[in-house]
């Protein structure tokens, strides 16, 4: 192992030990012959003496020499280096995994408390002149200090405060934030240490190399890994999926969920509003994934909460999962349509109106608009739109259609008119989503079409009864549009593989095309029994996914709600909050309250709650109001019970292009220091230059 200093500048005064190599040569110079009496023996003894005097003057010169130079290297500071790239003055920054695995209970501390220990004394082994940083890194990083801190202040330092969330390790991020703070390090050996129970992930490769990078460049040649936590078995709620749509009062519907059983039949249970109203039992071996059912009859208009939970074990974070059910006094919903034509309307855009809403009352409440009569404030104070052969938009409509759909609109477009066969294929396909072109089809009594349900036209209509979907189908098509789906995915299809039915998300919307109208040339499904149940179906289907009744975020994704205008503008004199009411067990930090800001999207006003860290519910508050929550859970990567392997984690950075990595899971947490500084050599040179300075003494004696 290479030698290396603190102070390797006094190493030049090793140049002193040329001293007494001028003093030898210069006294050689100032001897002089002194005769004596011709006597034979007495010249043969002088001489016997003069070789050995001439040995121990010679012998007496180098050690004064080595004696010089040694102790020139007893000031600079003399290390045998370590692990570390540099000499004894290391920059240590140490990252210590703060996701929600690590509150895994490992006997009587977590994970993480094992983690914080083990950093703390990995910090403080190392030598007076190093400096610590620690990052807690998850979803993003956090510096425990304000700045690099030198190592023997770290015993000092006030690390018991510190906590996990209950996001996912982002190593990418992690390694992005640790080039940033090693960049600012003040010593070139700079050393990287990952503290952390190594779940799987799988990053972006292009991200990684691009922060292994970053890391070469800072000065970083190695990452060390040191695993925390055991293996075991471990049962908790993965995931929940709510209903596909927005449900009405006293409708059945199934909720169900992802488990994952630590033991055999282990049992689950759905909670709605503090009620036990359903359970499972898990039929899978312990460690595998199972999906559960659990029945459910929608309660009164208004929002709900609920939970899926099980037992607690040794990790409590993934044992229960939060959900919100909002079941709406009412949907908004207009329609967009063309000139009119006949009594039904262009696309018989009436006969939808009165599907939906057939005396003006109950769940839906329609309005239509003719599309030049169409303003940007019309949309934002639609929960839903129905596009109804409306003919051709014109750029600025289409473009304020587009940007409300991509901020959360819902929208349903019926396109059947073969006079827009152009402007469908070359206009509004591409401007939503889809491919670009479309043709007219028409076919003889001999050639009508029914329809065929794909894999999500089966969950659209999950619910009807197998006869009601029979009846549906038969109904018969003779006109229609075969557009190019292009990214849109086909739900249901005519007989003759057309698609029928296609949706698309684009941006936070999402939106429905039907290429056909509901005219009686067109189709016969007017006149079908399930056309009513069938629109309604798919007006709430397309509402289930959007901000009624939200789906379970992960902790680490953004908080946000979009409340109509005049929520916003009744809000303006009060202060927007978002409430965090944690979960049923205490396990995050109780209910706490914090400010929040409104924004807007185009006309949408939205409420922006930050980053959730922490599993819950979390509602958004103004003033003294609920306008509404958002369910938090753990994520699923999170859960599995195994820990400690970091070959997965070093053959993703190796192949990344990070050389070094080093396994620290033998070595003891308060010697890495020294492993890292290496072991200082001032005392054994001291020890060796007295031993020298001993032997000079007693040469000159004898001499």
């Amino acid at each position: 192992m290479p030698i290396s200093f603190l102070n390797p500048v006094l190493l030049w005064g090793a140049l002193a030990a040329a001293v007494p190599l001028l003093l030898h040569f210069w006294r050689r110079r100032l001897a002089r012959d002194v005769r004596f009496s011709d006597l034979r023996f007495l010249r043969e003894v002088q001489a016997r003496r003069a070789r050995t005097a001439g040995i121990k003057r010679y012998l007496l010169l180098l050690l004064r020499m080595l004696i010089i130079v040694l102790m020139a290297g007893l000031l600079a500071g003399p290390r045998l280096s370590g692990l570390s790239s540099g000499g004894g003055r290391v920059s240590l920054l140490l990252l210590v995994d703060g996701s929600a695995s690590m509150q895994t209970r490992e006997g009587e501390s977590s994970r993480f408390e094992i983690a914080i220990a083990e950093a703390a004394a990995m910090g403080g082994g190392l030598t007076p002149a190093g400096e610590v940083q620690i990052l807690r890194v998850g979803s993003d990083a956090q510096p425990l200090f304000a700045d690099w801190l030198p190592s023997n202040l770290l015993p000092e330092a006030d690390l018991s405060e510190v906590r996990p969330d209950d996001t996912a390790l982002d190593p990418v991020g992690a390694l992005a934030a640790a080039a940033e703070w090693v960049d600012r390090a003040r010593y070139r050996a700079r050393d990287v240490v990952l503290i952390g129970d190594f779940q799987p992930t799988d990053p972006d490769t292009a991200a990684l190399r691009r922060a292994v990078a970053d890391l070469g460049r800072a000065g970083v040649r190695r990452l060390m890994l040191r695993p925390v936590g055991s293996s075991f078995v471990n049962g908790g709620v993965l995931d929940v999926d709510l209903p596909l749509r927005v449900l009405v009062p006293g409708e059945r519907a199934v909720v169900s969920a992802t488990v994952q059983p630590g033991h055999e039949a282990q049992e689950y249970h759905m909670e709605l509003d503090g009620r036990r109203v359903a359970q499972a039992v898990a039929t899978v071996p312990p460690g595998e994934a199972q999906r559960l059912l659990f029945p459910l009859v929608a309660p009164d208009p208004g929002l709900h909460t609920g939970r899926i939970m099980t037992t607690s074990d040794r990790m409590a974070v993934d044992d229960e999962v939060p959900f919100v059910l909002e079941i709406p006094e009412r949907i908004d919903v207009l329609i967009v349509h063309g000139e009119d034509q006949d009594r039904l309307g262009r696309g018989s855009w009436r006969y939808l109106a009165g599907a939906l809403s057939p005396d003006g009352s109950g769940l839906f409440a329609v309005r239509d608009l003719p599309v030049d009569e169409l303003f940007d404030n019309d949309l934002y104070e639609a929960d839903l739109v129905f596009c109804v052969d409306p003919g051709r938009f014109g750029s600025a409509r289409l473009d304020a259609l587009v940007q409300w759909l991509r901020w959360g609109g819902r929208c349903v477009f019926l396109a059947g008119d073969p006079r827009m066969t152009g402007y469908l294929g070359e206009t509004l396909l591409p401007a939503i989503g889809g491919g670009r072109g479309a043709a007219f089809r028409s076919h003889g009594a001999s050639g009508e079409q029914g329809l065929r349900l794909l894999p999500g036209g089966r969950d659209l209509l999950a619910g009807f009864p197998d006869p009601a979907i029979e009846t549906l189908t038969d109904s018969r098509w003779r006109r229609y549009h075969v557009p190019d789906p292009g990214g849109m995915t086909v739900l249901i299809e005519f007989t003759g593989g057309e698609p029928a039915l296609m949706e698309a998300d684009i941006g936070a919307g999402r939106l429905m095309l039907l290429p056909f109208n509901l005219s009686s040339d067109a189709t016969d499904l007017a006149g079908n029994p399930m056309s009513v149940p069938f629109w309604r179906r798919l007006a709430v289907h397309l509402l289930g996914g959007g901000d009624r009744t939200g789906p379970v975020l992960e902790a680490g994704d953004a908080l946000t709600l979009r409340i109509s205008p005049a929520s916003a503008d009744e809000g303006l004199d009060n202060a927007h909050s978002l409430r965090h009411a944690g979960r049923g067990r205490g396990l995050s930090n109780g209910t706490s309250t914090r400010p929040i800001s409104l924004r807007w999207r185009g006309m949408t006003p939205v409420l922006d709650g930050g980053t959730a860290m922490h599993g819950g519910v979390y509602a958004f508050l103004s003033g003294g109001d609920t306008l509404g929550l958002r369910a938090v859970s753990s994520p699923a990567s999170e859960s599995p019970g195994a820990a400690g392997s970091t070959n997965r984690y070093a053959e993703q950075l190796e192949s990344a292009g990070l050389a070094g990595i080093t396994d620290l899971a033998s070595i003891d947490p308060a010697g890495l220091g020294g492993l890292l500084a290496g072991r200082d050599l001032r005392i054994l040179l001291a020890v060796v230059i007295i031993g020298l300075l001993v032997l000079e003494t007693w040469i000159s004696r004898r001499a």
